[in-house]
């Protein structure tokens, strides 16, 4: 995480203490019941598991429910007792307890969010090191080819530059208009896919020069392609973030939540998104979520209490 981002942990762990000032502090553990949630993404199913068995390791009771549906269900979820946790992201939860809000940076964000929380009865915890924000990537042949840096330099030659992303991006806030007016990107052509793993491999042979994919995405690492910076940050910023009820706050509780955040970095995320079973492949029971999720847990000692932060 950048400087900035370690700073905004440290505001929000006082923001934090503030807010759940009022909520117990017993030292929770063995026979606590904790129910995590997710959005019903692949993603979110790896960091549910990935909390959930972290907790069940430090002796919690832990329940799953996958179902939970959009960042607003999962808000109304939490306040009333639905779930207790679920591995959110900053930029859309924002964007549903605060619609007015016009932050984009990883930054902004996590500031406004706390104080948004706080009257729902919800707080963040750490947010981990993993982001899902959507990036503007290429080849590293192409960038290598046009000496690309940042989305600013496709302006010199946007009219040869065919860029694919998921249906819709030509129209979304980070689209056609924001290249023109934030980058001078004009007269680029549009190629939508109706998978991440088809605009992979659209960029892949070159069918498309440039691709619109999650930080989190495992074709990036996979394919060695090269994220262009965004100093206008027309991506908001999308970090996962343990969102949690206060009422189910510990000191405890918190800090075995923290460390599994700790060790979540980006190209984790995508190498276990990578790594679990696709939907069109052989079921293989040694090779569920939940397995992979618990050789990483292992791998990182956090299921080990002796061994955790």
């Amino acid at each position: 995480m950048s400087a900035p981002g370690k700073l905004t942990a440290g505001v929000l762990a006082l923001v934090l203490v503030g807010t759940l000032a009022g909520c117990s502090t017993e030292s929770a553990g063995t026979g606590v019941d904790v129910t995590v949630g997710s959005h019903g993404t692949l993603e979110g199913e790896i960091l549910a598991q990935a909390y959930g068995q972290t907790l069940a390791a430090h002796g919690y009771i832990v329940d799953y429910n996958y179902g939970i549906g959009g960042y607003s269900r999962g808000v109304s979820a939490l306040r009333d007792g639905t779930i207790d946790l679920i591995p959110d992201l900053s930029s859309g939860l924002l964007a549903s307890v605060n619609p007015h809000s016009t932050s984009n940076t990883s930054t902004g964000i996590l500031s406004e969010l706390p104080k948004a929380l706080a009257p729902l009865g919800l707080a963040i915890l750490d947010p981990a090191l993993a982001e899902t924000t959507r990036a503007f990537v290429t080849t590293r042949q192409f960038e290598e080819a046009h000496s690309l840096e940042k989305i600013g330099d496709l302006s010199l030659f946007a009219s040869a530059v065919t860029i694919g992303g998921p249906a819709g991006f030509e129209s979304s806030s980070y689209g056609r208009t924001a290249l023109t007016n934030r980058y001078g990107v004009t007269d680029w052509k549009a190629k939508t896919a109706r998978t991440e793993e088809q605009i992979v491999d659209d960029l892949r042979f070159n069918r498309t020069q440039v691709a619109v994919l999650p930080m989190s995405s495992p074709g990036i690492l996979a394919n060695d392609f090269v994220v262009l910076e965004d100093p206008q940050h027309i991506m908001p910023s999308s970090q996962v973030v343990p969102l949690i009820a206060a009422r189910k706050y510990t000191p405890d509780y918190a800090s075995i939540i923290d460390s599994v955040s700790h060790r979540m970095t980006t190209a984790q995320l995508a190498s276990l998104i990578g790594r679990a079973p696709k939907a069109d492949t052989p079921p293989d029971e040694a090779r569920t979520v939940e397995t992979i999720v618990h050789e990483w847990l292992s791998e990182q000692d956090l299921l080990d209490p002796d061994l955790a932060e």
